[in-house]
């Protein structure tokens, strides 16, 4: 078999496999920024977040791709002008020859993601998933396909990605039925003939599909088939994965002091000071943790007294809210939770990047700076 190089679609692949796109949560832009998924990746960087500096430091490393947690373009852009933040970041990495792909709320959501990093960082271990992601992950796609033409079809779709099931691969299910169709004066039917109904054998084809692969999977189907009007259905699946979704359950080996625990949280990240909310309790045992901002988990925090939460930040009406459910709440910053992303992403993907060099990129610095008597 041919080795052949790793493209940048190769990469979102391996990625989507360790970090589920599908994960994101639903308004999330997780996913290709700036892309030519074709390309042959010349190198990978990853960062926090895509800035000009950073931009500026992939290209001097000579990476093509460059992986962020903070999508660059968090709405959608009416238009791309210069000046506008946004915009000015896809023309660098165009200028640059830089892809970026972003890894959200997936890199949060999903199994051993940020979350889970931080926690066993913490030496705590995961009791449970705060608030689990709903959507769609997979597809089932089913056409319907004279008997002769049914194993081209299926290789067709199974060459972009369809029926996989674990570390199964070529999955589909097959019924035989019966088609019927009238041709019109101006089609050119396979079988049958204009004008008449036609009665014809064929396999109804089953497939699932995985969410980012589904366009190139009924591109590929299409052209296979021998129809000239391809019928097919498209029908979504609700995924259960009861290891994802936003926030973690989390508990210590052993109770400890709160200034102990505290202080632990702030040497691990790094961090000059901790922002706290709420009385504190005399011990900690029974944390909750979401990295980044953690205001959507308040009420379902407050529903277990005694917890503390360790969040990266709330907004000033969350706080006081937190103060007055009785929740005690540690903010080490959006920037301080979430810059192990570089690490997680970079360790999650060093062994599948065969022949492809990896770049940390750790040049982001956090915009609050603490001015301190």
């Amino acid at each position: 078999m041919i080795k052949r190089d790793l493209t940048h679609a190769d990469i979102f692949d391996l990625l989507d496999a360790i970090f589920p796109f599908a994960n994101s949560l639903g308004d999330d832009p997780s996913g290709w920024v700036v892309a030519s998924p074709d390309r042959t990746a010349k190198g990978v960087a990853v960062a926090l977040e895509a800035t000009p500096a950073t931009l500026k430091a992939v290209g001097d490393k000579g990476a093509s791709l460059l992986i962020v947690h903070h999508p660059p373009i968090y709405k959608p852009l009416q238009r791309i002008v210069s000046g506008d933040p946004a915009a000015d970041i896809v023309f660098k990495a165009i200028r640059r020859n830089v892809d970026i792909l972003a890894a959200h709320t997936n890199a949060d959501a999903s199994a051993g993601g940020l979350n889970d990093r931080l926690c066993r960082a913490l030496d705590m271990q995961v009791t449970g998933v705060i608030q689990p992601v709903e959507g769609y992950g997979r597809y089932k796609l089913v056409t319907f396909v004279p008997a002769q033409h049914a194993d081209a079809v299926a290789e067709a779709a199974f060459g972009q990605g369809a029926g996989n099931i674990g570390e199964y691969s070529h999955c589909s299910f097959r019924t035989p039925g019966t088609g019927t169709f009238l041709p019109g004066a101006e089609t050119e039917p396979f079988s049958g003939v204009k004008g008449g109904e036609s009665r014809e054998p064929e396999i109804r084809l089953e497939m699932l599909v995985p969410a980012n692969r589904l366009g190139a999977s009924i591109e590929a189907m299409i052209e296979a088939h021998p129809y000239e009007e391809v019928a097919y259905d498209v029908y979504p699946l609700k995924k259960y994965d009861p290891d994802a979704g936003i926030g973690r359950w989390a508990a210590l080996p052993r109770a400890v002091p709160f200034g102990e625990f505290a202080d632990k949280v702030r040497r691990t990240l790094r961090l000059k000071a901790l922002r706290r909310v709420g009385k504190p309790p005399r011990s900690v045992k029974q944390v909750a943790v979401c990295t980044g901002s953690g205001r959507s988990l308040l009420r379902t925090v407050a529903g277990r007294p005694g917890t503390v939460y360790l969040t990266g930040e709330l907004g000033y009406h969350d706080e006081r809210e937190a103060e007055a459910l009785g929740i005690c709440v540690l903010e080490g910053g959006h920037f301080g939770t979430e810059r192990i992303f570089i690490d997680l992403i970079a360790d999650a993907l060093r062994e599948g990047l065969t022949g492809v060099p990896l770049v940390k990129i750790g040049i982001e610095r956090d915009p609050v700076t603490l001015i301190q008597e």
